[in-house]
């Protein structure tokens, strides 16, 4: 059995695949994404401000979502800390798409994270949020949330670190290491569709990624 280190960063990969997370929605301000071969990505640069419109970007990220649990996939929305944006996005998800008002939508979310805690302004623009009847479709089909521990194991692996995204970016502008982290990611575990890879450069990266 191959044995691999991985740094943060790559079991942070690792376990989104383990979660089978197909999409990422990425609202951290000025946050890039490191593994744009290994998920889908849509990136929103929100600023978490009081005064921020977050309510201006929910139909957008809504049809994301919607999207893609309609193609079967499981989304991760993340911003840097996971406390404020991200949730206001899921919370503002709730309300449009499955017709869940803030006060139950936001428990669903505490419930599952409880470290959520939107900024003051946000609060008040979801509070007094009413999704237009277009934004208001048929409920989909609802995956069951991922469990308080798979989301632990998230932080515990710096998916929603504060500073480790900017650092990890910095990391996987190096072509050569990302390439070689997006391989340990498919060896770590393996797709059916994946051709076999002969290179023999498997040399563990784990050093020269740092956090």
């Amino acid at each position: 059995m191959m044995k691999c280190c991985y740094s943060p960063f790559l079991r942070a990969a690792v376990l989104l695949r383990t979660l089978q997370v197909t999409h990422i929605l990425n609202v951290a301000y000025g946050g890039e994404n490191a593994f744009p071969d290994l998920f889908i990505y849509k990136t929103l640069s929100i600023l978490d401000l009081p005064d921020t419109n977050i309510i201006s970007h929910l139909q957008e990220c809504a049809q994301f979502i919607a999207k893609a649990k309609a193609e079967k996939g499981i989304v991760l929305v993340h911003s840097n800390a996971g406390v404020s944006r991200s949730v206001s996005v899921v919370i503002g998800y709730l309300m449009s798409r499955e017709g869940q008002t803030f006060e139950d939508a936001f428990s669903l979310v505490k419930s599952a994270r409880p470290a959520s805690c939107p900024n003051p302004g946000f609060l008040e623009q979801l509070k007094s949020y009413q999704p237009q009847d277009s934004e208001s479709l048929c409920p989909l089909h609802v995956r069951p949330p991922v469990s308080r521990s798979a989301w632990n194991r998230c932080d515990m692996m710096g998916v929603r670190a504060p500073g480790h995204a900017r650092k990890d970016v910095a990391v996987a502008k190096d072509p050569r290491i990302r390439k070689k982290a997006e391989r340990q990611v498919h060896l770590a575990l393996p797709d059916d569709d994946d051709d076999d890879d002969d290179d023999d450069d498997d040399d563990d990266i784990s050093e020269d990624v740092k956090k």
